[in-house]
Formats: structure tokens, sequence, C-alpha cells
């Protein structure tokens, strides 16, 4: 039975780590491939320098092709980081009593999008409890979030800076109209 007042321990505490980082567009998984690649081929010129360069352009095609069906090309990468990324530390003898170990329910859920150069540690302890205690146990209770920013545009922005503006944002937060005002511009955000 649990007392409100029980410090935690690993009979009544599971803890998660996490640790993830965005790098430049893919650029972590794309030397990643390059290693892999070397190790499985020998040279084709016997020139580093120029497989290289050709391994470079190929990658750079690779990129266009999947950019050019991409709804915004022009996007900022973004690393989406889900609850299946959560690592399982063990505490005492918690291996012992839990060979499979803990893990989410569901994988699939998303905890935070980063952009290049950020990153995210966390170490979360998950302690049992029961709802008579405090509401927090509570199977029923549900909180959720909702960012929604309020964002003034000053003066208008038209046609390529219009563009770039869209495509920079999560889609939806800013979208492009066309120009009925008489002026020599085709759109404007």
């Amino acid at each position: 039975d649990i007392q409100e007042d029980e410090d935690p321990t690993d009979r009544n505490t599971v803890v998660f780590r996490l640790a993830e980082t965005c790098t430049s567009r893919g650029r972590k998984e794309r030397d990643e491939k390059r290693r892999e690649r070397a190790k499985r081929q020998a040279s084709m010129t016997d020139n580093p320098e120029l497989d290289q360069v050709a391994d470079d352009a190929a990658e750079e095609s690779r990129y266009q092709k999947v950019s050019a069906g991409s709804e915004y090309p022009d996007r900022p990468y973004t690393k989406h980081v889900y609850s299946g990324m959560l690592e399982w530390v063990a505490q005492g003898d918690q291996e012992t009593r839990f060979p499979d170990g803990f893990r989410p329910v569901h994988d699939d859920i998303l905890l935070a999008k980063l952009r290049p150069g950020q990153a995210i540690e966390l170490e979360g302890h998950a302690r049992r409890g029961v709802g008579k205690d405090h509401a927090k146990f509570s199977p029923v209770a549900t909180a959720t979030y909702r960012l929604m920013p309020h964002i003034e545009i000053r003066k208008p922005i038209y046609d390529d800076l219009a563009k770039q503006l869209v495509h920079v944002f999560e889609p939806g937060v800013f979208r492009l109209v066309p120009c009925d005002d008489g002026s020599d511009h085709e759109v404007k955000a």
C-alpha cells in the first residue's frame, strides 16, 4: 500500500531517460550512410577525394528528389521526438523483477519538435499512486494544451518574401492570398 509521504524507491518509481539532438537536415544520417557504404564497397576510382565528391553529388540528388515531392521543400528541417524514444533505466532490482522492462504503451506519441541546434535531455520519474491520495494519480484526469500564438504583421508582405514566410512556419500559421488591391504584386501573406 502506497502512503502519501513515502519516499521514491525502486518499488514505487520507474525512471525513463531521453537525449535527442537535432542536427542540420539529416547530416547525421547522411554521414552514417556514407560510412556504411564506404565500408561495403572499395573505391571505384582509387581516388578518395573524387569518391567523396561523387558521393556528395549522389546524396544531394537524392535530397532534391525528396524535397521536390514535399509540399514545403524550403521549410527548415524538424526532428520529431516520440514516446518510443524514451529509454527505461532500471533502478535497484527492477531488471530481475521485470526482465521485459517498461516502455510507453504507445510509441508514436509526439513529445517535441526540434529544429537544428536544439536538444532535449530529460529524466522522468513515474511514481505509483492512487487517486484518493491526489488527483494526479486518477486515471480519468486528462490534461491537454495547445499553443495559440498571436502574430501581428505590421505591414503587408508580398510575393517571394510572403512565400518564404509561409514555408518557415508550421502549416496553417500563415497563408498566401492573391493580391486584388490593384498593385503589381501576385500574393501576400
